[in-house]
């Protein structure tokens, strides 16, 4: 989860809680960033399935990279839940998954097709597919478990 804001020394400033450990991130959307500066970025670790609001403030946007993916199914509506009470009106979530079949490798990653996004997100988020692309050359260790296709997919949300 993400919170874009504006830092002093024209940088763009990235804080996020990372659901599994660390995370990384650089971001910079200002000239000042061609001129050698270099984006300040923020992480905090811990449990985003119990961030608030109130601890965090308010998100303008997320990025879900590996998140939902890497939850086994019990606890996905526990994530759907989070993310509806971080994101207020009109805030965007962009989400990418997975999609192979999971009878032949266990995870994570989990497969999560676009049907159980929908149903875990749709009663809070527009949800729009916006791109699907079998990814299965670029990583051969599911090839190894016999998989035909995997399939990488992204959906742009935007908070109702």
């Amino acid at each position: 989860v993400f919170e874009w804001t504006g830092a002093p020394s024209h940088a763009e400033v990235v804080e996020g809680a990372d659901v599994l450990g660390t995370l990384g991130v650089r971001q910079c959307r200002d000239p000042a960033c061609d001129e050698g500066r270099q984006a300040a970025a923020v992480a905090d670790q811990g449990d985003a399935l119990a961030l608030t609001s109130e601890v965090r403030g308010t998100l303008d946007a997320a990025y879900d990279r590996a998140a939902l993916v890497a939850l086994p199914p019990a606890m996905r509506e526990a994530y759907a839940a989070s993310m509806a009470r971080l994101l207020p009106a009109g805030a965007r979530l962009l989400l990418i998954a997975f999609e192979y079949p999971q009878e032949l490798k266990g995870g994570p990653p989990f497969s999560v097709d676009a049907a159980e996004i929908r149903r875990l997100l749709e009663p809070a988020f527009e949800v729009e597919q916006v791109e699907r692309l079998d990814v299965l050359a670029a990583n051969p260790r599911f090839a190894e478990f016999g998989i035909p296709a995997l399939h990488e997919t992204a959906f742009v949300m935007r908070r109702r």
